[in-house]
């Protein structure tokens, strides 16, 4: 299980997509996908425009503070950890994953999926972000969502970009979503899912309540595709 409750409830305005825009957006009917043009130069920009001036930050979470306070130290995590193409497109990662900017940059990586209630400087000239405020916690609802982040996904997929879908320890938060993702969009079943998802990272194991959501989800799309 992800560490308990986090810290910090803050959204971050610019480029980060709220919960309504989507579902608004999700009654449109066809189209091109989003953004698909923009998404195709911005990976280009993005290579060319990062510096590599967060490299030295002493604090990933705020990289223009000048201490870092955080529970673990910053690029202590930064260095220690790896990100994992789970699924063609989309990476998983603990919170860390997401200051890692360089090398999201250069992973073609477009669209963040923060899945936390943790605050953190969002790099918004090279990503945009969905932040959804769930607890690591077995009643925590998250099926509400599971609509609304299988089209963020799709949408970062579909244009032609990738995507991380980070959590505190990467373990249950955001690979619930991704399993939530590939059984509604992929058709894989939840076992075959999970077993997939452990061969990048053998801890993932979502919590009991979202385990029970997700093959309740996975029956229910089962008996609507009979």
């Amino acid at each position: 299980m992800d560490s308990q409750r986090d810290q910090n409830r803050g959204v971050s305005q610019g480029n980060t997509v709220s919960v309504s825009q989507l579902q608004q957006e999700d009654q449109r009917v066809g189209g091109p996908p989003l953004y698909e043009q923009q998404i195709r130069a911005q990976k280009e920009n993005n290579r060319q425009q990062y510096t590599g001036e967060e490299e030295q930050a002493v604090c990933g979470r705020f990289p223009h503070s000048d201490f870092c306070a955080c529970d673990v130290d910053c690029q202590e995590a930064i260095r220690d950890i790896s990100l994992f193409e789970v699924y063609s497109g989309m990476f998983i990662g603990p919170f860390q994953s997401a200051f890692k900017t360089g090398e999201l940059i250069e992973s073609g990586v477009t669209h963040i999926l923060n899945v936390t209630c943790k605050a953190y400087t969002k790099r918004e000239r090279y990503f945009k972000y969905l932040d959804l405020h769930i607890y690591d916690e077995p009643q925590e609802n998250v099926k509400k969502y599971f609509r609304i982040t299988n089209r963020f996904i799709n949408e970062a997929l579909n244009s032609g970009g990738k995507i991380l879908i980070h959590s505190i320890e990467g373990k249950s938060r955001c690979a619930t979503f991704i399993l939530a993702y590939l059984i509604s969009n992929e058709g894989i079943k939840l076992k075959d899912g999970l077993q997939m998802l452990r061969q990048f990272v053998g801890e993932v194991e979502p919590n009991e309540g979202f385990m029970q959501q997700l093959a309740q989800y996975d029956l229910e799309l089962l008996q609507a595709n009979d």
